[in-house]
């Protein structure tokens, strides 16, 4: 295995590297296709965003149509467990899971390899002692969400979307940091299910990204439905392992909560590829491209995620469609 030379390897097996691998699979060509382990393939996607995400809004528009349904009726409505929850996004995972896997990627043809990979010189990666080379490689290895680092930082558990799915229980009280797409969709979709959500964002108003008037509707929405929403409030600090501290007009505030989600953004990070060894060029730990998606090493392109633009599922498989077009055409398509 470690003397065969790939026509393509790529590294991550999320939106943009299965679309990758499968479509160069399908052609004819040798590929090899990288992880950090088999429960990884599918990418966030899969695992810890689109799907689980939207399995969760589902079971929360369940819960709070059966609210106003339970308010024509004399019988106590019985609140889910989160367990209930966590089945059914399990049983939504596996439909796609069913083509998202070790077995079935090995059957159509595509080499897995899996382990920590790094580059090994301009044509070659390492994965777990063992040296793969190719013509042509691709790097999808997608984003990772950010954290807070504020003091008391080491007092409190900070759960962010690739924890969110696999907590026990749901909480009563809930801190949600970040109003943006994450936390307003976790945020409510909790506040349906029963816990009591209060989201603090450090600007002035929620999504800032879109129109004022759609973000002043959406807030004014949430608050109705029992969210509790505080802009202008960045949180300064933990006084223990349950209390946030926000800071709001020079006077300080403390929150208590049982489940502290975040979510402040996401970053891309490739500092562990030791691009240098393939001899690209990086900025503050990102790879520069071109407006091919190129890096300074022309066998080597980002896609998706680790491209560090807008982060979609489906802006990754455009990126997938124009980068095969621009592998076998001379008219070349670019993303800028």
């Amino acid at each position: 295995m470690k003397n065969i030379k790939y026509d393509l390897i790529v590294i991550g097996a999320g939106s943009a590297g299965l679309g990758s691998a499968m479509v160069m699979n399908e052609m004819g060509f040798r590929v090899l296709l990288i992880d950090k382990n088999p429960e990884n393939i599918g990418g966030d996607c899969l695992n810890t965003g689109c799907v689980p995400s939207k399995a969760l809004i589902q079971v929360s528009r369940w819960a709070q149509a059966a609210k106003r349904i339970a308010a024509f009726s004399e019988h106590e409505q019985q609140p889910l467990s989160f367990e209930q929850v966590k089945a059914y996004i399990k049983s939504k995972q596996n439909i796609i899971r069913k083509h998202e896997n070790e077995s079935y990627l090995r059957s159509l043809g595509i080499d897995m390899a899996f382990g920590r990979a790094c580059f090994a010189g301009k044509d070659s990666v390492e994965v777990s002692g063992k040296i793969y080379r190719a013509k042509k490689i691709i790097i999808a290895t997608g984003s990772h969400p950010l954290r807070l680092n504020i003091p008391g930082n080491e007092l409190v558990t900070q759960i962010t979307s690739d924890e969110i799915f696999d907590i026990g229980q749901l909480p009563k009280e809930m801190l949600v940091v970040g109003a943006g797409p994450i936390g307003l969709e976790i945020g409510q979709a909790f506040n349906r299910l029963g816990s009591h959500v209060t989201l603090v964002e450090a600007g002035a108003r929620i999504l800032p990204q879109v129109p004022e008037d759609i973000s002043c509707i959406l807030h004014q929405q949430l608050e109705a439905e029992g969210m509790e929403i505080r802009v202008n409030s960045p949180i300064s600090s933990f006084a223990d392992k349950q209390t946030a501290i926000i800071e709001k007009n020079g006077q300080q505030k403390h929150l208590h909560f049982d489940l502290l989600f975040i979510a402040i953004g996401r970053d891309v990070d490739h500092k562990k590829l030791l691009p240098d060894k393939a001899g690209i060029y990086t900025d503050k730990g990102r790879i520069l491209l071109d407006k091919q998606l190129r890096s300074s090493n022309k066998k080597i392109w980002i896609l998706g995620d680790a491209a560090g633009g807008l982060q979609f599922s489906h802006l990754a498989e455009m990126h997938v469609r124009n980068t095969w077009f621009n592998f076998f055409s001379p008219i070349k398509k670019s993303f800028q």
